[in-house]
């Protein structure tokens, strides 16, 4: 089968994750079709599902995990994110525990080891006996592969998380109508981070058709002019956004093509454990230039 959704590499890891990536926060309330939801966009490409400790107490992990295991845990790329409920290193370990049994796998690919980390978090995170040395021991062991984390704090306390030099990638905001963080993800390409989206269609906002946008470009609709823009005015690797319909693989497709570029053969998802002694990503800097079409739209969209 030749997917027609198109892929990005992952730092300098040599992985190739889908441009467009599956948010499981909000899953169906059927089990079986949330499963289904999530399988179904495996089998058309995307290789990418991102949760969280806290989504639906525990449950949206579970359900990813039924579907990783439907598909084939090797074919696909988990992603979640650990929650400070305090500054203990007991803590943390205790809630990657947990997020592994219910993911039912032995190692976490992209973790995010705060879910929505702050320089005042990061602070306490980072206290000598603190999370961090548990998140330390956990990398070396192979429990997780990728530190990552999610924010959504001033882009001035962003920066200064990337000088940390501690993470290969974040996940943050971004879209045709929040582009506060534009300067923080500059600063993470140039600081060799992974960059990841969320909200790339504006908590639905830019769900629906746009009488000003018709004729103005070439789309088939406003979701497709948003998604498409996110990647090459952000350099993003991912836009993680909202489920799909077992029963619409056109709209993926849509939503994840690039017209200047042909389908490409789904990647197989290779995983390696981390060496005791890793150094961390250093990914290539990615195209800012925004295309004419897009600052076209961006008038339009604002008005």
């Amino acid at each position: 089968m030749v997917s027609t959704v198109q892929y990005r590499p992952y730092g300098k890891s040599g992985i190739q994750v889908s441009a467009l990536g599956f948010g499981a926060m909000r899953l169906p309330k059927d089990e079986d079709y949330a499963v289904q939801c999530m399988v179904r966009s495996l089998e058309l490409g995307v290789n990418y599902i991102d949760t969280a400790h806290g989504y639906n107490d525990g449950w949206s992990e579970q359900m990813v995990g039924r579907a990783a295991k439907q598909f084939g845990r090797d074919k696909v790329f988990l992603a979640t994110k650990n929650p400070m409920h305090d500054d203990t290193a007991d803590g943390w370990w205790r809630r990657m525990e947990q997020s592994l049994e219910r993911l039912d796998t032995d190692h976490i690919d992209f973790y995010k080891i705060v879910h929505s980390l702050g320089w005042e978090s990061w602070e306490r995170f980072s206290k000598p006996g603190g999370p961090i040395d548990a998140m330390k021991r956990a990398q070396e062991q192979g429990l997780f592969s990728h530190c990552i984390f999610s924010t959504h704090d001033s882009p001035e306390n962003i920066m200064k998380l990337i000088d940390e030099g501690v993470f290969e990638g974040m996940l943050i905001q971004y879209n045709l109508l929040d582009r506060r963080y534009e300067d923080a993800i500059a600063h993470a390409h140039e600081s060799g981070m992974g960059v990841e989206i969320m909200g790339p269609v504006g908590g639905g906002r830019l769900g629906a058709a746009s009488e000003k946008l018709q004729g103005l470009i070439q789309a088939a609709s406003t979701p497709e002019l948003e998604t498409n823009s996110v990647w090459p005015s952000a350099g993003a690797l991912a836009a993680i956004s909202a489920p799909m319909l077992p029963d619409a693989p056109a709209r993926l497709s849509i939503t994840t093509g690039w017209p200047s570029e042909s389908p490409r053969r789904l990647p197989t998802a290779r995983h390696s454990r981390p060496p005791r002694a890793r150094s961390f990503l250093r990914a290539s800097w990615l195209t800012t230039r925004r295309p004419t079409w897009l600052m076209k739209a961006m008038p339009a969209l604002h008005e």
